[in-house]
């Protein structure tokens, strides 16, 4: 019995022995990766970050030498985005006085045959010629004097209307 117990101790201490090898071997196994670090920062802050050629391939990154290029000057030039509304609408109301400037300028002409004719009074065609005429001069209009609708008559519309006797809405004033 003194020799099985010395087998079955001796065969404890042989499993011990082989046990703690591989528990040595699979604690080098779990061991992490022990790769050389990849970000390096230097002295004066700058960051430098170190690729090894697999990695530079797998993600695209190329390295070349720089060729000589020619710049072309460039200007500064500032300003700022205006909003299109006003404009737009200044742009409709235009179109608008040429189509009613038209319609006056005919009626007119028709109001002016008629009066050649003898099958209207002279009455009747000064009101026409005097929506024409305020027509013509709301047309001489330039950028420059123009005035928005609402808004007082030009310095040159204010003395053109108080000269011809005619008030901004076109038909003639009264001189009581």
């Amino acid at each position: 019995m003194a020799l099985v117990a010395l087998i079955a101790a001796a065969g404890l201490i042989v499993a011990f022995l082989k046990m703690s090898k591989e528990r040595a071997a699979e604690r080098e196994r779990e061991k992490p990766v022990a790769a050389e670090p990849q970000v390096k920062r230097g002295t004066n802050g700058e960051v430098t970050l170190t690729l090894d050629a697999d990695t530079q391939k797998r993600i695209g990154l190329k390295i070349e030498a720089l060729a000589p290029k020619q710049i072309h000057a460039e200007i500064k030039g500032y300003g700022h985005v205006l909003d299109p509304a006003p404009l737009a609408m200044l742009v409709s109301e235009l179109a608008s006085a040429r189509v009613t400037a038209e319609a006056s300028r005919l009626e007119f002409e028709r109001v002016k045959t008629l009066a050649g004719q003898n099958n209207t009074s002279a009455r009747a065609l000064q009101g026409p010629k005097r929506r024409r005429d305020v027509m013509k001069c709301k047309g001489k209009r330039s950028p420059n004097n123009f005035s928005p609708p609402g808004a007082a008559p030009s310095r040159s519309e204010a003395i053109w209307l108080i000269s011809s006797n005619h008030s901004p809405s076109g038909t003639a004033r009264s001189s009581e």
